[in-house]
């Protein structure tokens, strides 16, 4: 048997302000991007409604909560998909028949699909506090900033996969949603932080090495049949900022007009994208 909650899950609904961004070339395989903008944090009991692909239903419940009764004092954030969509994540044992499930905490670029386990409807983030006597320390993310949910909903019966960042503080009385993702191709696999399609998956990553140093973003083409593309660079509210021909097999490009941060960057080449997120400073 599972422990699923400490307690009857409140429903207090905060309200969302965000921005969409679709990014792609093709209009049967797009991320579909949304920048919470301003960012929400939730100090408060109650919940924030996670609604990935912005339609008439609410996906998950994100809940801000307290478990009081006698001694017991329980501040937890969890994780609870509506209408049994699913998260990413892992089993802590209580007993030989009985444990936690928590709310994974990925990383940028790790991996969401149907082959990633374990997948469940309910995890807990974090929960801080003291119950029969004995202090409670529990979950993935215990004072983190910007991890990634893993999570798939069903759309016309078939699973999209996405993703939503967040911080949450290490004594589970708050936590901050910054933007999430998901991609609009049925069954089709999304990296963490991931706010572009990659249209044609032929390893055109393996040739292509993408950093920035110095102010100076570098874009390196290993192999030399790849030509004639575009660079292009957004921001993570999914905005162009900047683009330029590809024209060389060793691009420089100076980005010192950008403020320090994260950047996303798309190489376009014969449809195909590459995507990778870049941090200048």
């Amino acid at each position: 048997m599972k422990k699923h909650n400490l307690e009857n899950k409140l429903k207090t609904y905060s309200a969302l302000a965000t921005g969409v961004i679709a990014i792609g070339v093709n209009a049967d395989a797009q991320v579909i991007y949304t920048d919470v903008n301003p960012d929400i944090t939730q100090t408060t009991i109650g919940s924030y409604q996670l609604n990935l692909n912005n339609d008439t239903a609410v996906d998950f419940h994100i809940d801000r909560l307290t478990y009081v009764s006698g001694s017991n004092n329980i501040d937890h954030v969890i994780v609870d998909g509506a209408n049994s969509n699913e998260l990413l994540t892992n089993m802590q044992p209580i007993s030989s028949s009985s444990s936690y499930i928590l709310a994974k905490a990925l990383n940028t670029n790790n991996l969401i699909d149907s082959n990633e386990t374990i997948w469940e409807s309910f995890g807990f983030m974090n929960a801080q506090g003291i119950y029969s006597g004995n202090p409670v320390n529990l979950g993935n993310w215990q004072g983190v900033t910007d991890k990634y949910l893993g999570l798939r909903f069903k759309i016309a019966g078939q699973w999209h996969y996405g993703w939503a960042r967040l911080d949450v503080d290490a004594t589970a009385t708050s936590f901050t949603i910054k933007d999430y993702a998901y991609e609009s191709t049925p069954n089709k696999k999304i990296l963490a932080g991931q706010t572009v399609a990659t249209i044609n998956e032929n390893n055109l990553i393996d040739n292509i090495s993408i950093y920035s140093n110095n102010k100076t973003l570098f874009v390196d083409l290993k192999d030399n049949n790849i030509n004639d593309g575009t660079i292009k660079m957004y921001n993570m509210a999914g905005q162009e900022i900047k683009t330029c021909e590809i024209n060389n097999a060793n691009m420089q490009i100076n980005v010192e007009d950008l403020a320090n941060g994260i950047y996303v960057v798309n190489i376009y080449n014969n449809q195909s994208i590459v995507s990778k997120k870049i941090n200048i400073n």
